[in-house]
């Protein structure tokens, strides 16, 4: 089987994407990755939904109280930083 040729620009910037999370000092995930949520640089928290086809992204009770959850336990990071 042979492989695709890599595209240097969508390589990049997954590298860049990956790098920024891998930097933050902490992330959360749903929905295999369709919700993530970040503390960027320490300083402010980054949010990602994405579904396919421009489609928004569903949570049960369940996953929405566990992003509400992690919203808040960043938020209390940030305010215990100083930021």
């Amino acid at each position: 089987m042979a492989l695709a040729p890599l595209d240097a620009g969508k390589s990049l910037s997954f590298v860049r994407r990956h790098m920024a999370r891998a930097q933050s000092t902490e992330h959360f995930e749903l929905n295999d990755g369709e919700v993530r949520v970040w503390i960027e640089q320490e300083a402010s928290i980054h949010i990602k939904a994405a579904a396919g086809g421009n489609d928004p992204v569903e949570l049960t009770e369940s996953q929405a109280r566990k992003l509400a959850n992690a919203l808040l336990r960043m938020a209390q990071k940030l305010e215990e930083s100083g930021r």
